[in-house]
């Protein structure tokens, strides 16, 4: 299909600046748009400073957004890009805006333009009401959205459930084919977890406290961590271990997306105990890269983790989680290799990308 014109792809961060889960989605989704829209696609998002400039042909405009959250918390810099963002969308009159948060979708709502916006995460209503502008911007948006979109049932029996708002889902996308590595030689006692440490959604602490279970009966098992962990949070994770098994943990840090792929097609396994996850897309790079998963049973995880490719535990049971690990440690072999990609290409975005594009069409 053809849209009338071009399609905006709206967020209130964008790469290179900032690596999260929803820019690195956009990135995806717009490179793969790039040349089934005639019309042309672009991104437009917030930022410290405003810049145009293009990341793999693919065409970035920010508008600034100061923080402001000294004067009142909620002007933050998801919020304050809002009124430029409108006027920018305004301008430019694109056939459609596709945005990912609710507050560019606002944008999009004052700008006059049709769009359609993608809720990427399970918003937990209580504490979510307490800020109120955030909360007024949330139903402003999504009351006159064309479509609203959800990356797993679960995300979407959420929305409708706790906020009252029907959406359709559509799981987050990925270009698969990097991911395998076979020339990377696999450690076959490495657990290696992608979820930043620092980020108590992760449960990183139910992982390392599982870690500490196995590791007496596994003297070469070890456990590699990525992502952002302050010293605090290192001396909190690291306490929960007996001393000699400390030194059996890494912390990686921030991971370049070459680095992640190494580290994705070296490990064992990888773990995501978090709760609330609407997807889990650290899951589907796993599989792509071969390697099976183990993750909570909670949220969107169930819907891409299958026997064929892992295991799950009930959340925030350190021990479930420990004998998850054990059983897909023990049944590792080269054909779950073939089984871990088959399952990673339900995600690939020669799959998902036309669910977008069939959805454009019905918006319009």
């Amino acid at each position: 299909m053809t849209l009338p014109g071009p399609l905006v792809l709206t967020n209130p961060f964008a790469l290179p600046d900032v690596r999260r889960g929803s820019e690195t989605l956009i990135q995806g989704l717009g490179s793969w748009l790039q040349p089934r829209l005639p019309a042309g696609v672009s991104v437009l998002a917030g930022g410290e400073r405003a810049a145009a400039y293009e990341l793999d042909d693919l065409s970035y405009r920010r508008v600034r957004a100061p923080d402001l959250s000294r004067a009142y918390r909620d002007l933050d810099p998801e919020v304050t890009f809002v009124p430029a963002m409108a006027a920018r969308l305004r301008q430019a009159g694109p056939a459609l805006a596709h945005s990912f948060l609710y507050t560019d979708a606002a944008a999009a709502r004052l700008a006059g333009v049709p769009y359609v916006v993608s809720y990427g995460g399970i918003a937990l209503p209580g504490p979510f009401r307490t800020r109120r502008l955030k909360w007024r911007l949330f139903h402003f948006a999504s009351t006159r959205a064309r479509r609203i979109f959800c990356p797993s049932a679960a995300a979407a029996d959420h929305m409708r459930r706790e906020f009252g708002y029907a959406a359709e889902v559509v799981p987050n996308g990925l270009d698969t084919a990097p991911y395998w590595q076979p020339e990377i030689e696999r450690d076959p006692n490495l657990i290696f977890c992608a979820s930043t440490p620092d980020d108590r959604r992760k449960r990183v602490e139910i992982l390392v406290q599982a870690f500490g279970r196995l590791a007496p009966a596994r003297p070469d098992l070890h456990l590699a961590l990525a992502g952002s962990a302050t010293d605090s949070t290192r001396q909190t994770l690291l306490a929960l271990l007996d001393e000699p098994v400390r030194r059996r943990v890494r912390f990686i840090g921030n991971l370049d997306p070459t680095e992640l792929r190494g580290w994705y097609a070296r490990a064992a396994l990888t773990s995501l105990p978090s709760l609330h996850e609407a997807f889990g897309l650290v899951l589907v790079e796993s599989l792509a890269a071969g390697t099976p998963v183990v993750g909570a049973r909670h949220g969107g995880i169930p819907e891409i983790v299958t026997p064929e490719v892992g295991a799950l535990f009930e959340p925030d049971d350190a021990e479930a989680c420990a004998a998850a690990i054990d059983d897909v440690l023990n049944c590792a072999n080269g054909s779950a290799e073939e089984d871990c990609r088959n399952r990673a290409t339900k995600f690939d975005w020669e799959t998902i990308g036309p669910q977008y594009l069939n959805a454009y069409e019905e918006a319009l």
